[in-house]
């Protein structure tokens, strides 16, 4: 299996590019990301997924998008060409957060699929996002996690989604998190 490719790039079109190693020319449908740093005659390393036919090579920017490119594909229904729609549309930060908040509309609107599909999606993704670290920005769940203690401490959802959306550290223990969430929401109580 091909795990990464990395050469110089001779050729770049709308949906992939040709990268040249080892004297053979592999053609990648590449993510928009990977296709923005995709400069021809400079070198460029791509994370792969071979194809199951074995004729295609899709190529990322980052090992997140490879890894939730194949967790779309576990979804029933979604094949590689669904995925790397969905991955050309969103970012994985915001694919995650969106399955991760249960957005079906969000998702369905952001990732141009039909709602079924979206909630298909997050049906089967929800748990399988939440123990790994698809995200770059792993906050994502934390913030979640940080929302409902809040909520289930009687403050209202609008206002826990507000401050929390708006909360400037997001680094330090759960703990810190949730004292300085507090704060935020008992200065806003006073206004």
């Amino acid at each position: 299996m091909i795990y990464s490719l990395e050469g110089i790039v001779s050729h770049i079109d709308s949906d992939g590019c040709v990268i040249e190693a080892g004297g053979i020319g592999f053609y990648i449908v590449g993510t928009p990301s990977l296709l923005s740093s995709a400069q021809e005659g400079k070198k460029l390393k791509a994370f792969c997924v071979v194809g199951a036919d074995f004729t295609s090579l899709f190529g990322f920017k980052t090992l997140q998008e490879r890894s939730l490119f194949d967790l779309l594909r576990t979804v029933p229904g979604i094949g590689p060409k669904m995925a790397m729609k969905i991955l050309s549309r969103v970012s994985v930060d915001d694919i995650a957060g969106l399955i991760l908040l249960r957005d079906a509309q969000g998702l369905s609107k952001r990732a141009g699929v039909g709602s079924k599909t979206a909630s298909k999606i997050i049906i089967e993704l929800s748990e399988k996002l939440r123990g790994k670290e698809i995200s770059s920005n792993t906050q994502v769940a934390s913030q979640m996690e940080l929302e409902d203690v809040l909520i289930g401490l009687g403050y209202d959802t609008t206002q826990v989604r507000h401050i929390c959306s708006k909360q400037i550290t997001h680094s330090g223990s759960f703990e810190k998190r949730v004292k300085e969430a507090l704060k935020l929401l008992a200065q806003e109580k006073r206004l």
